[in-house]
C-alpha cells in the first residue's frame, strides 16, 4: 500500500502529489549560466533513496531514477522515508551555491508531499572516474570512484575538509569532509583505496557559466574502502608513471 507522509488533507489537495513524475535529468538540465529553468518552480519526481541522514539531520539525501539523480533536503529527514524506499515526490526546486535541491515551498514554506512506492530497493552507487564525478551530470547521485589516492596523505585527519584523490590515469576529483560524519577523526589513507560519495556542489558565484566547484561527499568513514589495488584494474605502465 502506498503511504504518504506528513500531510494535512488541504495541503494533499493543493498540491499535485500525483502528477506524472518528470525525469530527473530533465529537471537538472541548466542554461549557459549554469541555472535549471526549473528553479523556484513545483517538480514531481520518482526514484530510490540512496542515503538518508548522514550528511545532517537535515540531508541532503540523493533520490535517483534511472536519468540521474537529485537532492532532497528537509527537517528531519528520517521522518520521510528510508534509505532503499522507491519514492515520488513533489517539491519545489531551489539551487544553494550551485548545488540543485528539493525543498519546501521558499515563500510560504508548505512542505514536500511524498509516496513510498515500494521499499527495500538496491542503493548501489554508480562507478565512475574522478573527473567523471567533479559535473553536473552527476551532481546528486551516490558516486563511486574506485582505486585511487590520495594527494595530502602525509599522517594528517580528512579534517581539513576539501581533499583531493586521483586514479592511475591522471583523472582528479576531489572529497568533501562534511562535518556531520565521522571522517574528521580519520588519517587520509596513503595508499590505493575506493572512495564512495554523494555528487554534490559548491559554487559561490554559480552564474557565471563555469558549472564548478564540484565535489564527492563520503557518508562516513565506511565510504573509504581500503584493499584497491591499481595492477588490478589499470595498466601497468599508467601505474608506474605516478611514481616517476
Amino acid at each position: 500500500m502506498k503511504t504518504l507522509i506528513g500531510l494535512s488533507l488541504a495541503v494533499l489537495l493543493a498540491a499535485p502529489a500525483f502528477a506524472e513524475p518528470t525525469d530527473i535529468a530533465v529537471i537538472k538540465a541548466v542554461d549557459a549560466d549554469c541555472v535549471s529553468a526549473f528553479v523556484g518552480m513545483q517538480v514531481t519526481v520518482r526514484g530510490i533513496v540512496k542515503n538518508l541522514d548522514e550528511l545532517g539531520v537535515s540531508g541532503p539525501c540523493v533520490i535517483e531514477d534511472d536519468t540521474g539523480g537529485i537532492l532532497f533536503y528537509d527537517y528531519p529527514i528520517v521522518d520521510f522515508f528510508a534509505v532503499g524506499d522507491d519514492v515520488t515526490v513533489t517539491a519545489w526546486l531551489d539551487q544553494y551555491n550551485g548545488l540543485l535541491e528539493l525543498v519546501d515551498e521558499p515563500d510560504v514554506g508548505t512542505p514536500p508531499t511524498v509516496t513510498i512506492n515500494s521499499s527495500g530497493n538496491p542503493t548501489d552507487p554508480n562507478i565512475v572516474a574522478p573527473n567523471e564525478a567533479m559535473s553536473e551530470t552527476w551532481e546528486g547521485s551516490l558516486l563511486r570512484c574506485d582505486c585511487v589516492f590520495f594527494h595530502d596523505a602525509d599522517g594528517v585527519t580528512m579534517f581539513n575538509y576539501t581533499h583531493t584523490f586521483e586514479d592511475a590515469y591522471g583523472n582528479i576529483g576531489t572529497v568533501y569532509e562534511d562535518s556531520s560524519t565521522d571522517l574528521g577523526t580519520m588519517v587520509i589513507p596513503s595508499g590505493w583505496v575506493d572512495v564512495i560519495g554523494v555528487g554534490g556542489q559548491y559554487d559561490s558565484d554559480p552564474t557565471d557559466g563555469l558549472c564548478q566547484d564540484y565535489q564527492m561527499m563520503p557518508r562516513g568513514t565506511q565510504d573509504i574502502i581500503f584493499g584497491a589495488s591499481p595492477t588490478e584494474k589499470t595498466s601497468w605502465s599508467a601505474v608506474k608513471a605516478l611514481y616517476r
